[in-house]
């Protein structure tokens, strides 16, 4: 299933819908920790990959926010919200390489159907580091679910962290629990000069 579905199923049904019911408000754990982390690293630009309704838009913090989400129902929200987005999948981000800082993604990389192609559309569009915040973390094993509809994949640490390898030879990766209920992890990978 992919993002767009997921939105489609759940807005088309209710044009109500409390997103906050599901993605919180932008002073959730996990979205204050990615800005102070961003922000205490001299982060000054930021793509958020699969941003949804633009909840978090980094507002106050100094940092230049730019959203894209592949659901063209989302991008039309937003835009009756008076807030621009990009609509694009993120394993095609219509950016140049290095446009962006930071590119940063939060509970979207469960819900893909693999990693690899938007990890590398991340490394090539982010200038100094990619970050990513798992609802469920990346473990030792991977894993494919659906509930509710919704498609969960666990994938292991050990291949991420090799992709990114791969992507920039360099990076030092970090990982940040958070010690929320179900284990949420922030990945914040540094492109090596």
């Amino acid at each position: 299933m992919t993002t767009d579905d997921w939105w489609a199923s759940r807005l088309k049904a209710n044009p109500k819908f409390d997103f906050t019911q599901y993605l919180g408000d932008q002073n959730v754990p996990s979205r204050l920790a990615a800005r102070e982390l961003a922000i205490s690293l001299g982060i000054k630009s930021v793509l958020d990959v699969g941003c949804g309704p633009a909840i978090d838009r980094w507002i106050d913090t100094g940092v230049e926010w730019h959203g894209v989400d592949e659901s063209y129902l989302v991008s039309d929200i937003n835009h009756d919200r008076g807030i621009s987005i990009d609509q694009a999948p993120a394993s095609v981000l219509p950016y140049t390489a290095g446009a962006f800082d930071l590119v940063y993604s939060r509970h979207l990389w469960e819900h893909l159907p693999g990693f690899v192609a938007p990890l590398r559309e991340a490394c090539r569009v982010a200038r100094k580091a990619v970050m990513i915040t798992f609802f469920r973390p990346p473990g030792l094993v991977e894993r494919f679910q659906m509930i509710d509809g919704t498609r969960y994949n666990d994938y292991r640490l050990a291949d991420i962290r090799a992709e990114f390898e791969r992507c920039w030879p360099q990076c030092k990766l970090r990982e940040i629990k958070l010690g929320l209920p179900f284990g949420e992890t922030i990945l914040y990978v540094e492109k090596e000069p």
